[in-house]
């Protein structure tokens, strides 16, 4: 991930069997496919390493 200017922030990993489509800010994105292959769509946060929001 690298700020407009091109200064590199770090690196970004999305879950298990999820393909990023978008990515603005903080926010991703993208199609997570399940058990039986099927598709859904879903919006990630990003945040630091550590830092995660928990359920």
């Amino acid at each position: 991930m690298f700020e407009p200017d091109g200064t590199y922030l770090g690196e970004v990993r999305f879950p298990w069997r999820t393909s990023p489509l978008v990515v603005r800010g903080d926010t991703a994105w993208g199609v997570r496919r399940g058990e039986f292959d099927e598709q859904y769509i879903v919006r990630l946060v990003i945040s630091r390493a550590g830092h995660g929001q928990t359920d």
